[in-house]
């Protein structure tokens, strides 16, 4: 699941009718200024931890994994999850940060299925975590269906972040297109410099969008591609498993049926032989 869809699901949890939601300052500063050498370890057992920083840059070790957390950065760390900060550089810090903790209609913590979340450059969150700061600041006076329309904001700027960036970095759909259009025409036989430039793109950059895209590195998609297309060919046309091979840019048969068999399972020949229509015997249609 991505992270959009994983937050558009805790996002109709937390608005539930029934659910509620408490945010707090309660041991996290509203505006807090390090300086270097700063080390800090957070661990809440029933409160999310929001930090965004405003200016500066801090290391963060979360489970196993050290992120660097610059200016702009949003960092989510969920119920449960253990957060060590430390910080180097002579230059200021400055983060705002509060507590969040939500519940369910009966009461139970809602369940979030990642330990934290790292949004880079999300300056647009920034006005709605100062307004949340800000209402959460005077106990007492704040409106609860403010506070609850502020978070409805930061949430849906959340989500609408991600969105566009498990966007970034990927080939469009006409760049999509022109790449199946070129495989289609050369019988899978092209390779990742002739296909990035065939989308105006240098080899490098499109092999790094392609792969966002796909999953797989352009080398790897194009093979799998052409063995898909090499076995549709044994059943549907009576070339040889050569002919087959050298029309999709084969020179080495012997190359063609290793990899045909290291995807497939099969040779092509037992492929063929496996997969190719039961002919039904002759029958008599039965009239009164």
């Amino acid at each position: 699941m991505s992270d959009s869809s994983l937050f558009e699901d805790w996002f109709v949890a937390l608005f539930k009718e029934g659910a509620r939601f408490e945010v707090s300052l309660a041991g996290v500063a509203s505006r807090m200024r390090a300086q270097r050498g700063w080390v800090a370890k957070l661990h809440s057992q029933s409160e999310h931890l929001l930090y965004f920083v405003a200016e500066g840059a801090f290391d963060a070790q979360m489970g196993g994994e050290t992120r660097r957390i610059i200016t702009g950065d949003l960092l989510w760390g969920a119920r449960g999850t253990l957060l060590d900060y430390s910080k180097q550089q002579d230059e200021e810090l400055v983060v705002w940060r509060f507590r969040l903790k939500a519940m369910d209609e009966n009461d139970n913590f809602l369940p979030f299925e990642r330990p934290y979340l790292h949004l880079q450059g999300a300056r647009e969150c920034e006005k709605w975590i100062n307004h949340i700061v800000d209402e959460a600041s005077e106990p007492g006076t704040h409106s609860e269906a403010r506070m609850r329309g502020l978070l409805a904001c930061l949430l849906s700027e959340i989500i609408r972040h991600q969105q566009d960036e498990n966007e970034r970095g990927k080939l469009s759909r006409a760049q999509r297109a022109i790449v199946r259009r070129v495989l289609i025409e050369t019988n899978f036989s092209v390779g990742a410099r002739e296909l990035a430039e065939a989308v105006s793109l240098t080899p490098d950059y499109f092999s790094r969008c392609f792969r966002h895209t796909f999953g797989v590195a352009p080398r790897n998609f194009v093979l799998q591609e052409r063995l898909k297309m090499a076995a549709l060919r044994l059943l549907e046309s009576p070339q040889t498993v050569s002919e087959i091979a050298h029309d999709l840019g084969y020179r080495d048969i012997f190359l063609f049926s290793r990899q045909f068999k290291a995807h497939f399972g099969q040779s092509p020949t037992q492929y063929r032989t496996a997969h190719s229509a039961i002919e039904l015997p002759n029958t008599r249609r039965i009239t009164n």
